[in-house]
């Protein structure tokens, strides 16, 4: 990368020197073509604009200059020049053009001096765009140099094209009026007046100076005969200049029209073949739009079927839901109903158990009542025993008399624990009448 980038900046520094000397040449020629006569300087021009072209000639690329002098070197069996030694001959001739050219400068009058560098400045920023390698970038242009060359570089050149026209028609007019100059000496003072005067008067004056100009009367009709001849050569000269201007710039139009309908055309061709995609394109997305709508029919369709299957789905799920819920309530009523119809035969045996028991507990209390009718009945009998015992003996045996009613009172005494015993023996007999109490009495008084 460093090899080749060091190459291309040596040819660059290569062109950019044998550029400087072509303009530093034709800067040269058109000095010296202007201190001329006026009919060598049309002839020279007339020369000129048959052998040069439009453009530099190829020897002025660097390639094509380096290419040139190895082929003379190879030629000649000679060394291979190098590139140092190239440089330094062009160096060389450039130190050669520049001292010249100060020595022409000093030579020029001011104003044409400042005419020239008018000219070479407004020549040098056309030409600063210009490529190495022409012939191969002609066809690597974009679109964005060619609208600056076209609406910004072209304006430029038919302005120079324009002023170089009228300073031929100047010089023409210039040429004629020297050669009246030569018959009458007032002509020569109007001339020398005119070469003082600016630039500005000499471009003010060009439009109508050829044609506005008519030779005074003489006497003489040879001196006539070779001012017709002078100015017919002039007038053919300046026609010429202005046919051949004319053509460049119908060429120039030519080129530029061919150059922009082979645009149009290429433009055309992207735009037919975008159509054609684009139709292609299109007939793809209408395909595919008719496969979505039918495709959205079909899921519409479907959709509206799922709808009514889920409609019908959930009146079922609110059915079976309600069936449930039947159910459990009917499982809930049935096992409510068999809880209550236990609990009303437990009611009932409760109730029948609350039954026996009463019936116990009275039989229980009659039986206790009767013991106790009994227990008084005995106990009076007893004491009516006792007393009667007492008086049959007399006072004796007190301590055992008071220890057998003693005895008495517990064996016959019923007590709380004595009656619940026998409400006890009378519930596990079933309240049969056949039970009988078979307990004593208890100690308690």
């Amino acid at each position: 990368m460093s090899s080749s980038s060091t190459k291309r900046g040596g040819r660059r520094r290569l062109g950019h020197i044998v550029h400087t000397l072509h303009s530093h040449k034709r800067e040269r020629e058109r000095q010296s073509s202007e201190l001329l006569p006026p009919k060598s300087f049309f002839q020279q021009q007339w020369r000129r604009s048959l052998l040069l072209p439009a453009k530099p000639p190829p020897a002025s690329r660097p390639d094509v200059l380096v290419a040139c002098i190895c082929d003379k070197a190879r030629r000649e069996r000679g060394p291979k020049p190098t590139p140092r030694r190239i440089a330094s001959v062009l160096w060389i001739v450039a130190m050669d053009m520049e001292t010249e050219k100060q020595q022409q400068q000093t030579r020029c009058p001011p104003w044409l001096q400042a005419a020239i560098a008018d000219i070479e400045q407004r020549v040098r920023a056309l030409a600063v765009s210009v490529p190495e390698d022409a012939a191969a970038t002609a066809t690597d242009h974009s679109f964005a140099e060619r609208a600056e060359n076209y609406y910004h570089k072209r304006p430029q050149l038919l302005a120079l094209l324009t002023d170089l026209h009228h300073r031929y028609l100047y010089l023409a007019d210039r040429y004629s009026q020297s050669l009246l100059a030569a018959n009458k000496p007032f002509h020569a003072a109007a001339a020398s007046s005119d070469c003082g005067s600016s630039d500005v008067d000499d471009r003010s004056s060009d439009a109508g100076s050829s044609l506005s100009f008519q030779p005074p009367p003489t006497t003489s009709s040879s001196v006539r005969d070779a001012v017709d001849a002078e100015l017919v050569v002039a007038e053919l000269v300046a026609a010429w200049i202005d046919r051949e201007i004319l053509a460049d710039e119908a060429e120039r139009r030519k080129a530029e029209s061919a150059r922009k309908i082979e645009l149009q055309g290429s433009l055309v061709e992207v735009l037919e073949s975008e159509r054609l995609v684009l139709l292609g394109e299109n007939a793809r997305v209408g395909f595919r739009a008719s496969a979505a709508e039918e495709e959205a029919a079909a899921a519409a369709a479907e959709l509206g079927y799922m709808r009514r299957r889920a409609a019908e789905m959930a009146r079922l799920v609110v059915k079976l839901r309600e069936d449930h819920r039947v159910c459990m309530l009917g499982r809930k009523i049935e096992a409510l109903q068999s809880q209550v119809y236990g609990l009303e035969l437990r009611n009932r045996e409760c109730y029948e158990a609350m039954a026996a028991w009463e019936a116990e507990r009275k039989v229980g209390l009659a039986e206790i009542e009767r013991l106790r009718a009994d227990n008084k009945r005995l106990a009076a009998e007893a004491a009516m025993a006792t007393a009667a015992r007492r008086k049959r003996k007399g006072g004796n045996g007190s301590g055992w008399l008071w220890w057998a009613r003693v005895r008495m009172a517990a064996e016959w005494t019923p007590c709380a624990p004595a009656v619940r015993k026998v409400g006890e023996q009378i519930k596990h007999g079933g309240g049969r009448k056949d039970v009988k109490y078979n307990a004593g009495g208890c100690f308690c008084l």
